[in-house]
């Protein structure tokens, strides 16, 4: 692995207290950049040529522009990942860009100009009448808090605190209107 990559996610570890997790998903998404780099560089090189030369063994990153992250962005998008994948990739690459422009690894910070993709959220399901007299008629107790998880996870996307917070907003308010 690079050394910028490798000392970047030691960073991540050690002074920003990332997860092993979220290391490991930097990990593979700034490798997978890397990897894309190197085969971007060898095909341009191939082209200015016109034949194969030696493989680029590492990426210059203070090279690396703009159009070629946007040629990644495009490239992924291209191989079918889901508009949050691309993001969470986005996001590791900006992240590890700002990183090597804090160090002076670069001078300017390329991906800053790149936008995550918009991810719209449908707008939640809205409770039903008998769903909502069925949760006034559940006694209290682990049965009503058992039936307010199961709303939640159909109306919210599995929210449960939303859900529990428009639930007693609810009940206030009816408490109120009685």
């Amino acid at each position: 692995m690079p050394e910028e990559i490798d000392t970047y996610l030691h960073h991540l570890l050690a002074d920003k207290e990332f997860t092993d997790n979220t290391v490991m998903a930097y990990k593979n998404d700034l490798t997978q950049l890397y990897n894309y780099l190197l085969a971007a560089d060898a095909r341009a090189t191939a082209s200015r040529s016109g034949m194969p030369g030696p493989a680029p063994t590492r990426v210059d990153w203070p090279k690396v522009d703009l159009a070629r992250l946007t040629g990644y962005v495009v490239h992924l998008r291209d191989r079918g990942y889901a508009p949050a994948t691309v993001a969470r990739k986005i996001a590791a690459l900006k992240s590890f860009f700002r990183y090597l422009l804090d160090q002076g690894t670069i001078g300017s910070d390329p991906a800053a100009a790149l936008e995550l993709p918009h991810l719209g959220r449908g707008e939640p399901r809205v409770l039903t009448q008998d769903e909502i007299n069925a949760l006034l008629a559940a006694p209290s107790g682990e049965t009503r808090a058992a039936s307010l998880r199961a709303v939640s996870a159909s109306t919210s996307g599995g929210k449960f605190g939303a859900v529990t917070c428009s639930w007693r907003l609810f009940v206030r308010c009816s408490r109120r209107d009685a």
